[in-house]
């Protein structure tokens, strides 16, 4: 059973599946040695939501880009990469009433936020 409503978990799967993908690529392209990738859950009692994070210890996101980054088109410049995937995760987290901000903490780090069911 999912913690949020029903008919969302594919949605949600997708987007940590994007934000995997994402800090792999970052990974992989930065030739980062060590590298890592940490997906953690939580449940934030007092406000009554889901809290998961990607973080990875790569080069973490472009200050120039930092701001922009779930905007349409915005990208690192990655083969193959379209800039659309944290725009549709971003889509997706407010489609489910929630949340997801970018920073960088030695490296990327994203955290989504979800009002409980």
């Amino acid at each position: 059973s999912s913690l949020v409503g029903p008919g969302d978990e594919s949605k949600l799967r997708r987007t940590i599946i994007n934000l995997t993908r994402n800090a792999i690529d970052a990974l992989v392209n930065e030739r980062t040695k060590n590298a890592a990738v940490e997906i953690t859950a939580d449940i934030d009692a007092a406000s009554n939501e889901a809290v998961m994070t990607v973080h990875d210890n790569g080069p973490g996101i472009p200050p120039e880009i930092l701001n922009r980054v779930f905007e349409p088109f915005v990208t690192r410049k990655k083969a193959n990469g379209t800039g659309l995937g944290l725009a549709i995760v971003k889509q997706y987290m407010a489609a489910h009433g929630g949340s997801v901000i970018a920073d960088n903490d030695g490296g990327a780090m994203f955290t989504l936020r979800l009002p409980l069911s």
